[in-house]
């Protein structure tokens, strides 16, 4: 998976940011997160899978312990130059903000601890009441939530706990194709937010 990540790096050809080229299938139709929800054609999927892309190589360069950080520098070039002007927790949208959150929480971009509690602010003006974010998606926020370590995780999966509960015995009678993905992120999530009370 590193090697092909560097191929696609490396045959982006200056591509949107300097990240990854998405596959042509994502460009043009549009992808799923690993959560489930949909990504339409453009400009949202091309942030996010650049985001994920950059991600996955830090995170396996570490486990394969891959010295060559080049291909990350380049990766993360233009958004870096981007948020080092205006970031205020935010960027974009919700797909794009909790995507750039895990990118950060993996220690991409610098000055992580930083910007990831300028997005959990942010995040709390996104709560609609009903335990989740407005247009920001459910599943990936949550799982996302469930793996940071910084000031306002926790409180935001507090405030989404009663919705996983709800959802949890949702799935338990419902078959979706993301079903046990999004029950074990409930299920985690739940478990984050029971540690925070």
């Amino acid at each position: 998976m590193l090697t092909w990540l560097i191929e696609r790096h490396a045959t982006s050809n200056g591509y949107r940011r300097s990240m990854c080229a998405p596959t042509e299938k994502d460009r043009f139709e549009g992808a799923h997160l690993f959560t489930g929800e949909r990504l339409g054609p453009g400009a949202q999927t091309l942030h996010v899978l650049g985001e994920e892309a950059y991600r996955a190589f830090l995170v396996l360069s570490t486990w394969a312990g891959n010295t060559d950080m080049e291909p990350a520098t380049a990766m993360s070039a233009g958004v870096k130059a981007s948020i080092e002007h205006e970031y205020e927790g935010r960027y974009c949208c919700g797909p794009c903000s909790v995507a750039l959150w895990r990118a950060l929480a993996v220690g991409g971009y610098g000055d992580c601890k930083r910007r990831l509690e300028l997005g959990m602010n942010y995040l709390r003006t996104k709560r609609d009441g009903k335990g989740r974010w407005g247009s920001i998606p459910l599943y990936y926020t949550l799982l996302t939530l469930s793996e940071l370590d910084v000031e306002g995780a926790e409180r935001e999966l507090s405030y989404a706990a009663s919705t996983c509960e709800q959802l949890l015995q949702r799935h338990a009678t419902i078959v979706e194709p993301y079903a046990s993905r999004r029950i074990a992120i409930l299920e985690r999530a739940l478990s984050r937010s029971n540690s925070g009370k």
